[in-house]
């Protein structure tokens, strides 16, 4: 089995520099819009078995879940 495993930070304490200019939700709605392309793009990887995200975010992990990926 080939998996992909994403690492991903709490939403409150990623994109800490780009959140001076986007405001902090602005970047959590970033972070998770890349979340979301990142697991789009593993799932035209041929030959990849699993796409797993690690996180201790529960707003990751959802977005994660509708996305595709195993949180």
């Amino acid at each position: 089995m080939t998996a992909a495993i994403v690492p991903v930070k709490h939403l409150a304490s990623g994109k800490s520099r780009l959140a001076k200019a986007l405001g902090r939700d602005g970047a959590e709605r970033l972070a998770l819009a890349m979340l979301e392309d990142v697991v789009a793009a593993l799932r035209g990887v041929r030959g990849l078995d699993a796409i797993g995200v690690v996180t201790p975010d529960p707003a990751v992990a959802e977005a994660a879940e509708r996305a595709g990926a195993r949180a």
